[in-house]
């Protein structure tokens, strides 16, 4: 049983060292936010329809904070994050 386990493994290895290395292409990042952050933002906006090359920023309105994801579609993402450090996704809407 563990042979099969392992064999599985080695060949599922490839396929997810290809997912895990997809980044996403980031034409401006005036955000601040951790890179490893920014990439989690930017493949959350590309799966709500925001094309690459993506531009990520941040505003800060009524006390609460933003990350601001546009690409080269019409679409941009608009992504509540908490006030930690690192900051957390609280909610997401993209038009």
């Amino acid at each position: 049983m563990q042979r099969k386990l392992t064999i599985l493994m080695l060949a599922l290895l490839p396929v997810a060292s290809a997912w895990a290395a997809d980044s996403v292409k980031i034409a401006n990042d005036s955000s601040g936010l951790p890179p490893e952050l920014v990439q989690n933002l930017a493949h959350t906006s590309k799966s709500m329809g925001v094309k690459e090359p993506m531009n990520v920023s941040t505003r800060n309105e009524g006390g609460a904070r933003y990350a601001v994801v546009s690409g080269t579609s019409g679409t941009t993402c608009r992504i509540k994050l908490s006030n930690g450090n690192p900051p957390t996704i609280l909610g997401l809407s993209c038009r």
